[in-house]
């Protein structure tokens, strides 16, 4: 009787790149549609290495994908890994392929200097390694008919190659966001993707200059139109939204709001908009813990700029103020602490008032980057 063999975590090799996206189109798009074409980054044959999958009998079962960037966050880089198309062909289920994959996906990203990953899915094999889901992230309605609070004419169009190095530009000045290459934005406007849904990215220009684009998820028969990543004059983006509503003859449109955007969020208080929690697209582990302190060493010492102590190992981080100290643990706890902000049922004093100036640090949110 022979047995199977087994090869693996290892890359995928480019030759069998067809045959590992023919494994993802049967697990994701059983119905039609190709996962090379919607997701460039990742299926893309430079991108072999971190293409992470479990072969039996010479044949892919297993996939884990990985798309590594420098991003950063209020002006501190840092290195991050969105994690996208896990799966494993039905027939190799139930031998534990996907969490040796996982794991495997943490050493390799940590290897390749990566501090936070960025998980696009909730499974239960997430949260057993540690990654949690975050709210925090606003969103609203906006109805086609409601006049913008800002005057102004624009002219709104669908964006072209010919837009990318401005469109670049608008995108730089984000204060948390990827650092995205213009490769990397021919790529994502030819695939005509956001966040996992067909999507459209209009222009706004003017007096003939660049004010503002937004990428826009297309109208289902239950979703009206989304704004899922926008840049540049919020005035310009809030005037383009009847301009949208007309496009796609839809009676609303809903955006979500950048992170920290206070800019936007003011702009649509002060019309009466409503505002929603939006959950991150996924779910979130800081996969470094001294690694991702070390990034953002800078941005603690702008928040706070008394004496704090900072130590970490793998799987905790310890401040001191004086004669007062606490930590968090595991990576779990830290996470959800990083980006929503120290629980309120700790002790007030002057450490937990230094950690409140400190935390919630701003989280990233996926726009053109979803994998």
């Amino acid at each position: 009787m022979s047995t199977a063999v087994v090869e693996g975590p290892m890359p995928c090799p480019p030759g069998d790149l067809d045959q590992l996206v023919e494994l993802a189109n049967r697990v994701f798009r059983p119905h039609g549609g190709d996962m090379r074409r919607e997701y460039p980054l990742l299926f893309d044959p430079e991108n072999s290495e971190n293409l992470r999958v479990v072969k039996l009998d010479g044949r892919i079962v297993s996939h884990v994908g990985l798309s590594i960037r420098d991003a950063s966050i209020l002006g501190f880089p840092l290195r991050v890994v969105s994690v996208g198309a896990v799966c494993t062909a039905p027939e190799a289920r139930g031998r534990g392929f996907a969490t040796v994959l996982m794991q495997d996906a943490v050493a390799h990203s940590r290897a390749n200097g990566c501090s936070l990953m960025l998980i696009s899915g909730s499974r239960g094999l997430y949260h057993r390694m540690g990654a949690v889901n975050l709210t925090a992230f606003l969103k609203c309605r906006i109805p086609a008919n409601s006049v913008p609070p800002v005057a102004g004419a624009i002219k709104v169009s669908p964006a072209e190659e010919k837009d990318i190095p401005l469109l670049s530009q608008l995108y730089q000045r984000e204060p948390v966001r990827f650092h995205r290459s213009a490769e990397d934005w021919h790529k994502l406007l030819k695939a005509g993707m956001l966040m996992n849904h067909e999507a459209d990215t209009f222009a706004a220009y003017d007096s003939g200059s660049l004010a503002a684009y937004a990428c826009v998820q297309r109208p289902t028969s239950d979703s009206p139109p989304r704004i899922g990543e926008y840049a540049g004059s919020r005035a310009a983006v809030r005037l383009m939204i009847p301009w949208i509503a007309k496009h796609y003859s839809a009676g609303s449109v809903e955006i979500t709001l950048m992170p920290r955007d206070v800019e936007m969020q003011v702009l649509l208080q002060n019309e009466g908009a409503a505002f929603e929690h939006q959950p991150f697209g996924g779910t979130v582990l800081i996969i470094d813990v001294p690694a991702f302190f070390a990034a953002l060493r800078g941005l603690v010492k702008e928040r706070f700029g008394g004496p704090l102590e900072i130590s970490t190992d793998e799987n905790r981080v310890t401040f001191r103020l004086g004669n007062e100290e606490t930590s968090w643990a595991p990576p779990s706890e830290i996470t959800t602490n990083v980006f929503h902000g120290p629980p309120n049922n700790e002790k007030t004093n002057s450490l937990h008032e230094a950690l409140r100036l400190i935390f919630p640090v701003p989280l990233l949110w996926y726009g053109l980057n979803y994998v």
